[in-house]
């Protein structure tokens, strides 16, 4: 990794970087696959600390590079998928149920807002207010997002949250509204789209028609 130090030069400025600096940074090795693994020269980094720590630093800037930052350093990031991955959901009980996502890295947010995505490669995406980019469903996160798909009375498909223990149970009525084109805005509900292809680090939102009931449940 390279640091943020200047090297001062008369032509270029104070603020410029030696241009070997920045093929450094470049020729890293380090990659982040689509399951969320670091991996450096093609090999996964087995310390789990490091792991965690990279998933703490990573970034995606506005024209879709992927950066790792630790401490002073960073460097660019070979990710050709998004750069954030949900490892599990959970409903905040309280004042109003609040769907929270629990993201590597130790990232906790709140999934109001948010839209999913259906890819291609059987795969769901979340784009989550507070993230850059979409994030991708880990195995426990994606159970638990595909055990929520409800159809809407016009045939679209919201991902559904039911009530903390305590709280007054999901009707079936209740379901249908929050599945609904209106009722996709509540807190434990997310609207869900089809995608056409794997989305990248910065890929905006989907605003395309949604799947079919078939298409993501197979009935």
């Amino acid at each position: 990794m390279g640091t943020d130090e200047r090297e001062v030069d008369e032509d270029r400025g104070a603020d410029a970087e030696p241009p070997w600096l920045e093929a450094m940074r470049r020729k890293s090795g380090l990659a982040l696959t689509a399951d969320g693994q670091w991996t450096w020269g093609g090999h996964v980094a087995e310390n789990t600390r490091v792991q965690a720590l990279f998933h703490r630093g990573v970034a995606v800037r506005d024209d879709g590079e992927v950066t790792l930052h630790v401490g002073k350093m960073w460097t660019y990031v070979k990710c050709l998928g998004p750069a954030y991955f949900l490892r599990a959901v959970r409903i905040e009980g309280g004042q109003g149920d609040r769907v929270l996502g629990r993201f590597l890295g130790d990232r906790e947010l709140a999934l109001a807002g948010a839209v999913a995505g259906w890819g291609p490669d059987d795969r769901l995406y979340l784009w989550v207010d507070g993230l850059p980019g979409p994030a991708i469903a880990l195995r426990e996160a994606h159970q638990t997002l595909l055990d929520g798909v409800q159809e809407g009375p016009e045939g679209e498909l919201a991902i559904v949250f039911p009530r903390s223990a305590g709280a007054a149970d999901t009707t079936e009525g209740e379901a249908r509204a929050l599945a609904s084109a209106s009722g996709a805005a509540e807190d434990r509900a997310i609207p869900l789209k089809m995608l056409a292809t794997i989305p990248g680090p910065r890929a905006p939102r989907p605003g395309i028609a949604g799947p079919t009931r078939e298409m993501i449940l197979g009935a």
